[in-house]
């Protein structure tokens, strides 16, 4: 049986007619099928790629038969399951009348948000109470008004990067946890209203190795509980383990950490605290370490050993790593701090919501980027979260100076004898992965020039790219400020966001030189930048 879509209609399923394609998903396809007594419903078809273990296989249609009974009001249930005569698996679930997407257009509000998160609470824990992983939760997975869980069955399918995820540990809570977050995440907005969601969130897809919510219920009552106006009132009574936002609310500013004196908190994040510091008269930015994160020592580990392998590669477009150090007192490890440069400029999200770049400093920036990670992969780091708010840009005699931060969470391919063996960790920012990435498999150099590639093509078009049929969508002949984009910068840049790593570009210094070769943009050659008005960031 041919995989394309009208090949497909006419053709049996069991005892279901397959009528037309749906819609195309990541896993599976979705077709209208119409059953023996003329009911509608909906055929999931599975990719012809994940069909490779007989065992796998058998697994698949247990689970899927383990779903029909007994039902649960929060899951579409599966009426029926099997194998095609090509070995393709095949499920039969909803109505074909229900909607197979929710509407997230406009983008939801928190309130939105958070309904969301309590509609399918109840369906994935009764799922992890079955010992079941949905292992694929993103935006084709809710349908219907209110949302229900769908595209169960194939989960089966994920565990690879289950083990690779979590190290063995209780993957199906802590999966679909981390998958939901960075779902969430990825539709929350910006703005004050979001930071008390958003910090609950990055706490589904932090690198901990402890289980972020008891269950998926608890992590729904506390992203309720950040949607208030007070944000605290109401999480410091979440069972289990206390939110992070309550956890931050007690750390107060330290005087002095380390040798360093604090002067003031220059940011904050999900991992930790920044601070603007002095020692011996030299300013400096240092990162403290979130206190809930010292009792894991998966992170403390990577902490340091990452922190210490990005000191050694000194490279001028690289936030400068100064030192690393911790404090212990009398009940252990009190304080882990890195401490960095003191950067004064603008990140290039923060220059980017201001107004529109040229395209000769878009590919002047894009080359100094390309620089950056030249040096860090040939150290055998690779970045993991390349994105506009980690790329910073200082004003140096009127012309943009790159220095990229924010190392936190890179990965470690090959630095001697401090060669990581932790294992494989899906987090960085969610419109910036690559697929490689973001299903958790091996990751190299060309990940993050996937990332670079949707940082430029955001910068050029005003927006982030869509696919279209598995391919990047190619960029417009002109900017939004009808500057035209030459074919030879298109070429690089969509190269870089193939789905296939083999596909991209084989180095950054590979793609450096087509950046290069634009015509009318060389390396220095690049518009004087306006003067920025002052700001500070630190990795």
């Amino acid at each position: 049986m041919s995989s394309n879509g009208n090949a497909l209609e006419g053709w049996t399923a069991g005892r279901w007619q397959v009528e037309r394609r749906l819609r195309r998903g990541r896993v599976a396809d979705a077709f209208q099928v119409r059953g023996p007594d003329g009911e509608g419903r909906v055929l999931r078809l599975l990719h012809p790629v994940h069909v490779v273990d007989a065992r796998a296989v058998s697994r698949c249609l247990d689970e899927a038969r383990a779903l029909l009974y007994p039902p649960h009001p929060g899951i579409v249930p599966v009426e029926d399951a099997g194998q095609l005569p090509d070995g393709r698996i095949f499920l039969v679930a909803e109505d074909s009348e229900l909607a197979l997407t929710i509407d997230l257009h406009p983008h939801p509000g928190p309130d939105d948000l958070v309904r969301i998160a309590e509609e399918v609470a109840p369906a994935l824990d009764a799922l992890h109470a079955r010992g079941l992983l949905h292992g694929h939760l993103d935006v084709d997975a809710l349908v219907g008004e209110p949302v229900l869980l769908s595209g169960v069955g194939f989960g089966v399918f994920q565990g690879g990067t289950t083990q690779e995820w979590t190290g063995g540990r209780d993957p199906g809570r802590r999966v679909d946890q981390g998958l939901l977050g960075r779902l969430l995440l990825a539709l929350a907005g910006e703005g004050t209203e979001w930071n008390g969601i958003r910090a609950v969130l990055e706490r589904c897809i932090s690198v901990d190795d402890a289980l972020p919510f008891p269950s998926v219920t608890v992590l729904a009552r506390a992203l309720r509980s950040a949607c208030v106006s007070d944000p605290l009132a109401e999480t410091r009574h979440v069972p289990g383990p206390p939110p992070a936002l309550a956890a931050r609310a007690r750390e107060s500013v330290p005087l002095t950490v380390g040798p360093y004196r604090v002067l003031g908190l220059l940011g904050e994040g999900a991992m930790g605290r920044v601070f603007r510091v002095e020692r011996d008269g030299r300013a400096a930015a240092l990162k403290l370490l979130r206190r809930e994160h010292l009792r894991s020592r998966l992170l403390l580990d990577r902490f340091f050993r990452e922190a210490r392998a990005v000191s050694r590669i000194r490279h001028p477009h690289i936030v400068e790593v100064i030192e690393v150090g911790e404090e212990r007192g009398p009940e252990g490890l009190e304080r882990a701090y890195c401490v960095m440069e003191l950067l004064e400029g603008k990140t290039l999200g923060a220059l980017f919501r201001e107004r529109a770049l040229d395209v000769a400093r878009t590919v002047e920036i894009g080359m100094q980027v390309c620089e950056a990670l030249e040096a860090a992969h040939a150290t055998g780091v690779v970045h993991r979260d390349v994105k506009p708010d980690n790329i910073f840009v200082v004003p140096r005699k009127g012309e943009d100076w790159v220095k990229l931060l924010d190392f936190g969470i890179a990965k470690l391919l090959k630095v001697g004898p401090e060669m990581s063996r932790t294992p494989a960790t899906v987090i960085g920012t969610p419109h910036y992965m690559a697929p490689e990435q973001a299903s958790g498999a091996p990751v190299d150099g060309r990940t993050d020039l996937y990332a670079l590639g949707v940082v430029l093509y955001e910068l050029l078009a005003g927006r982030r790219p869509g696919r279209i049929r598995g391919a990047p969508e190619p960029l417009p002949a002109q900017t939004p400020g009808g500057e035209a984009i030459s074919p030879v910068l298109a070429r690089p840049i969509l190269a870089s966001l193939a789905a296939d790593p083999t596909n991209r570009p084989l180095s950054a210094a590979a793609l450096r030189a087509a950046l290069r070769a634009v015509p009318g943009v060389t390396s220095g050659t690049a518009p004087r930048a306006p003067a920025l008005r002052p700001g500070r960031k630190a990795s």
